[in-house]
Order: C-alpha cells, then structure tokens, then sequence
C-alpha cells in the first residue's frame, strides 16, 4: 500500500530524472582571432578606443591618461611611450590591454588589430 509520503516522494523523483533528463549543454567555441595583414590607425584602431575607451569619465581630454579620443590617441600613445615599436610586448598599451588594469575591457581580437599596427610600426594612417 503506498503512502502519501510515498506518492509525494516517487511524483519528486520522476520530476527530477524528467528535468535532469531535458538538460543538454552546449559548449560554444570562442571566435577565431583574425590577425590581418595590415592595420589602420584611424580604420581599426582609433573604433577600439572610441568604443571602450574614449568614453565620458575615462580616457578623454582631463580625466586619465592617455587621452583616447580621436584626434588625440595617436598623439599620446607614440609620443608619450604607451608603444614600443622595436620590443612589441613591452609596450605600455600591450601590458595594460593584456594583464593589466584594462584587459576587461578589450577583447582578444581588439589586442591582436591593435599588437598587430604596434608590429607595422605604430603608424598614423
């Protein structure tokens, strides 16, 4: 004969072997980095900045260097050593975007375009 409490107990098991048997996960790959052959400053670059950098209360003209608005960031990037165009991975900018306090905010094909323009030699084109 079968309790209520039996009942209750066999409705839970069956609901919890329906559930757990529903679930399927899904893993999705991570995007493949596309590192093209060549970069543009104003093109590629200076976009990166003006999304996730060049935004009220960061990287703008009197709050923290350096400034990463356009017409600004090539400027303060070359001329004050956030680049290093003869040892690539000891640039500033590289370190900041990779490890350091800004890596949250670039994505790894943000870090490869903009590795990528340090490698041709950090134009202004």
């Amino acid at each position: 004969m079968m309790t209520k409490n039996n009942r209750i107990l066999n409705v839970g098991v069956f609901l919890g072997i329906w559930l757990l048997a529903g679930c399927t996960y899904y893993e999705i790959p991570p995007k493949p980095v596309e590192i093209p052959d060549s970069v543009s400053f104003q093109l590629d670059v200076q976009p990166i900045f003006t999304a996730n950098c060049s935004v009220p209360g960061c990287h703008v003209a009197g709050n923290l260097p350096p400034n990463l608005s356009e017409g600004s960031a090539w400027v303060n990037l070359v001329y004050f050593n956030y680049v290093d165009t003869t040892n690539v991975d000891n640039s500033i900018l590289l370190s900041k975007l990779t490890v350091g306090t800004m890596a949250k905010f670039a994505s790894e094909q943000d870090v490869a375009i903009i590795k990528q323009w340090i490698i041709q030699g950090a134009p202004d084109n």
